[in-house]
Order: structure tokens, then sequence, then C-alpha cells
């Protein structure tokens, strides 16, 4: 809509916005989780998502995108090389000796940056705005195949020529594609999250499958990575070891 202003764009999804697991993420980037994606993908789409935060933050939209600016460390139980990664960041360093020693004394290792932290709950509604304000159309439904665009067009896509009803899809389904598409390569690796009031945490520390990452008026605290796992429902069990996990890291949470 941007590029080319005479188009006409239609936006369908099952759920929108704050009925997304985007909208409770704590938006941290970083190359995470990635299982067998080719690493030159990874860092050419991370590069282009670092580059479009950063012109965000830098930019007029930061405050309604929901991106902030935050210092990340990623600590580590043993040595370790600089990720593949390290050329895209502002910043990057090792964390020098003296403050990993301010952690616990199984961290031996980590590195520093400057990052990004993009809130979905702000940034889905924020590109919301944007289409709309376009001329854009949102409509809720959830879709059996793609060949549903042609077999319900007349629910699907009002008004648009019956011939041809669109010159391209663009399909952003993620997860849902095991679903859409019938794609049985597409697994869920389920993560959980907890939200804390920890105000004098302005600094993000990622530790394994520990994370500490700061929101607006919220700490987020995480995590798991249960692959396989398609359940949406709180565990206990799991909030009790997140919970455990980042009070070691930063024992201060306990205030929280």
């Amino acid at each position: 809509l941007q590029s080319i202003p005479s188009s006409r764009v239609t936006v369908i999804a099952e759920k929108f916005a704050f009925d997304t697991t985007s909208a409770g993420a704590a938006g941290i980037w970083g190359p995470y989780k990635l299982s067998e994606t080719p690493e030159a993908d990874v860092h050419r789409w991370s590069s282009e998502t670092f580059n479009h935060l950063a012109s965000l933050f830098y930019g007029p939209e930061a405050d309604a995108s929901g991106v902030s600016h935050v210092a990340c460390h990623w600590i580590s139980t043993q040595p370790e090389a600089p990720p593949f990664w390290s050329d895209i960041v502002f910043n990057f360093s090792a964390i020098e000796p003296r403050h990993l020693a301010m952690l616990p004394r199984k961290y031996v290792s980590g590195y520093v940056h400057s990052n990004f932290v993009c809130e979905g709950r702000y940034y889905l509604q924020w590109l919301t705005r944007g289409i709309k304000a376009r001329g854009g159309v949102l409509h809720q439904a959830r879709l059996s195949s793609l060949s549903d665009l042609f077999t319900q067009q007349q629910q699907l896509l009002p008004g648009v020529n019956s011939v041809k009803p669109f010159d391209a899809i663009v399909n952003c389904s993620g997860l849902g594609a095991a679903d859409l598409m019938k794609d049985k390569q597409v697994y869920p690796i389920r993560g959980q999250v907890m939200r804390v009031r920890a105000p004098w945490v302005t600094q993000c520390y990622m530790a394994g499958e520990h994370y500490i990452i700061p929101n607006r008026g919220y700490v987020v605290l995480g995590g798991t990575g249960q692959v396989g796992d398609w359940s949406t429902l709180s565990s206990l069990a799991d909030t009790e070891h997140i919970w455990r996990g980042c009070c070691e890291i930063m024992p201060s949470l306990q205030a929280a």
C-alpha cells in the first residue's frame, strides 16, 4: 500500500491483534529457536528486521509502533564464540569479567549489544491503523485452504472482480500453515512467559532457556521451548520453572 498506493489489499485472518500470540510476546529482536532454518536465510531476515526496528525507533513512530531501545546481555555457562549475527547489531562486545562476576558463578562468558524491543500489543495495532488508513481491508475468517479464496469469494473478497479477484496471494500463516497448506514440516515450539512489575529492570538478559526482557510497564520473564507442544494453556510447573530461573539470574525480581 505504501509502495503501490493504487493497489487494493485485503488481509484475511482467523484472529487479529490481542487474540494472537504475537500480542503477548516480549518482542526482543534476536535469532531464537531456529530449528533447521538455513543460517544464510536467518541472517538476511534478521538483518532486515533489525534495520526496520532501528528505523522505527529513530523515526517519529517509535511510541506508536511499540519499539524501544535496550541493552541486551547474552550469558552462557560455557565459553562461546560470537554468534553468526553479531555483525548485524550495534555495539557488539564481550561482557567484561567484572560484570560477569556480578552474575551467578555458573555463567562464565557472554556478550552485550544495543538491541530493540518491539511489543506486539502495540505493533499490531500500529500496522492495523496503517493498513486501514491506506484503504486496506481486514476480514476475520478461518480458511481451510487457499481454494476458499475462490469458492467463498463473495464473502471473503466482496466487490472485487469475479474473473480475476487478485493478482497475488501473500501467505503469512506461520504455524497455521500446518493446517492451511497441509504442511507437515511445520510444528510448534511452545513458549510460556510471565509478566511482573519491576521498573528497576531496564536491560535484557538472555541465559539459555531463561530470559528477562523489559517492556513498557512490565518485565517479561521466560521461558520454555517445548517442541511439538500445541497447548495454549498456562502451566503452573512452567511458571515455577521460569520464576526460579529468572530470580537466580536477578535476585531482586523476588520483590516484583
